[in-house]
C-alpha cells in the first residue's frame, strides 16, 4: 500500500539576509531539511523579488507566489485565503505571526519574546499592541508543536503564555560554513580599506539599530574607554542600517564628540559580513535582550574573540567563550572592552574556548531534529 504524501508548508516571506537572523534561519530551514524527508513535498511561500530569486536544487521542494507583508492587515486578512489555496498537511510558520484565521495544522519557531519587553516605535498605538499580543497567544496556543531556539526562549515562552513544557522543543540554529574559512586578517583588512575606506583597529556591532541592543550604551562605553583607558588607537563600526525611528545612537555620539571615531559601513552583504569579523579586534554585543547569539557565534568562528551582555540567551548560547558586562552599566562594559583588547592571554583562552562551543551549533543538527519533529506531528 502506498504511503500518502506529505505537504508541509513554510512561510518563507522574511526569507534572505535582508531579514537577518529569521531570513538566515528560513534560508538554512529550506536547505538542509527537505533532503531528510524525500518522501515528503515543501512548499516555499515567497513575496517579490524573493519569490523570483528564490530556486532550490532539491526536488521536492516547490515555491508558491504570496502578497502579504509582514506585520501588516494582509497578512491577516489575505495570507490564510493565499496558502489556503494550496493543500497543506503542516504549515510552518518561522516566526510568531501565523495568522489567526488560519484553519489549518501548524506550528511555530520562536526566536524571543523581546517586543514584549522593548516594544519599540512601531508598536506606540494601541491598536498594533492589542494585535501584536493576539497574533502571538494565537499563534502559541494554536502550534502543534513550538521550535524554541533556546532554553533562555524556552523559559520565557512558558513564563509568559503559560505553555506545557512538553509543547515546546529546543532546537539550536547553526553557524555557516563562510565563516570558519581560514583566518586572513590582513587580506580582511585590506578589504574593507578599498571598499569602505575602513583604516584603523575597531570594534565592530553588527546587528539592527534598536532600543534592545543598547547602541547608546555601547556608545557611552566606548567613550568611557577612550577617556579612563586611552584607547584612542580603536574606532568603533556600527554594520548595520541605521534606522530613523532610533536616533538616540546618533544623538549620542555626537554629544560625545564621536563623529570621527564611529564609522556606518551600512547593512552588509552576507558575504563580505565574514571579512569585517576577521579584521576586527573584537565583536561587542551590547543587548538588553537576545533569544540566541547568531553575531557572537558567527565571530568566534571567525576568530575573533567577543563582549557580550550578561542578559537573556547570550551567556546560555556563548557559554565560556566570551567575556560579560552588565549593559546597564557602561563603565564595567568599558572595562571588558579594554579587557579584551589588551589582555592577550583573555584573548587566547576566549578563541581556545571557542570550538567546543560552536559545535554544538550546526545547520545539519537543526535539519534533523526540526524533520524528527515534523514526523512527529504528521504521524501521531
Amino acid at each position: 500500500m502506498r504511503h500518502k504524501q506529505h505537504i508541509i508548508g513554510i512561510d518563507a516571506r522574511m526569507y534572505g539576509a535582508s531579514q537577518t537572523g529569521i531570513g538566515k534561519y528560513i534560508a538554512r530551514l529550506l536547505e538542509f531539511t527537505p533532503p531528510r524527508m524525500p518522501e515528503t513535498r515543501f512548499i516555499a511561500f515567497l513575496r517579490d523579488p524573493e519569490y523570483a530569486e528564490f530556486s532550490s536544487s532539491h526536488p521536492n521542494v516547490e515555491k508558491r507566489r504570496v502578497t502579504a507583508k509582514w506585520y501588516d492587515y494582509r497578512e491577516q486578512l489575505v495570507l490564510p485565503f493565499e496558502l489556503m489555496r494550496t493543500r497543506i498537511d503542516l504549515m510552518h510558520f518561522p516566526h510568531f505571526n501565523a495568522p489567526i484565521l488560519y484553519p489549518g495544522r501548524l506550528m511555530v519557531t520562536i526566536h524571543d519574546l523581546t517586543p514584549h519587553a522593548f516594544p519599540g516605535p512601531n508598536m506606540r498605538s494601541f491598536w498594533r499592541r492589542t494585535m501584536y499580543h493576539a497574533v502571538f497567544s494565537s499563534a502559541v496556543r494554536r502550534a502543534r508543536r513550538i521550535i524554541a531556539v533556546s532554553d533562555y526562549t524556552k523559559s520565557d515562552i512558558i513564563k509568559t503564555f503559560g505553555t506545557d513544557e512538553e509543547r515546546i522543543a529546543v532546537i539550536r540554529e547553526g553557524i555557516d560554513s563562510a565563516f570558519f574559512a581560514p583566518h586572513h586578517k590582513e587580506t580582511s583588512k585590506a578589504l574593507l580599506w578599498q571598499r569602505y575606506g575602513i583604516a584603523r583597529p575597531f570594534i565592530l556591532y553588527v546587528g539592527v539599530w534598536r532600543e534592545h541592543k543598547n547602541l547608546v550604551g555601547l556608545i557611552e562605553a566606548f567613550s568611557k574607554l577612550n577617556k579612563k583607558y586611552h584607547c584612542d588607537d580603536v574606532d568603533l563600526v556600527l554594520c548595520g542600517k541605521e534606522q530613523r525611528s532610533y536616533p538616540q545612537a546618533r544623538h549620542a555620539w555626537r554629544r560625545l564628540g564621536l563623529d570621527r571615531r564611529v564609522k556606518l559601513p551600512g547593512f552588509i552583504p552576507e558575504d563580505e559580513l565574514p571579512y569585517f569579523y576577521r579584521a576586527a579586534e573584537l565583536t561587542v554585543i551590547p543587548s538588553f535582550a537576545e533569544g540566541f547569539g547568531f553575531t557572537g557565534l558567527e565571530s568566534l568562528a571567525c576568530g575573533t574573540p567577543v563582549a557580550a551582555s550578561d542578559a537573556t540567551a547570550l551567556p546560555e548560547t556563548l557559554d565560556d567563550a566570551a567575556a560579560y558586562f552588565d549593559p546597564r552599566d557602561t563603565d564595567e562594559m568599558a572595562e571588558c572592552l579594554f579587557k579584551v583588547l589588551k589582555n592577550n592571554a583573555l584573548r587566547t583562552k576566549l578563541i581556545a574556548n571557542a570550538p567546543e562551543v560552536l559545535a554544538q551549533y550546526r545547520w545539519e543538527t537543526m535539519a534533523d531534529e526540526t524533520a524528527k519533529l515534523y514526523h512527529e506531528i504528521l504521524n501521531p
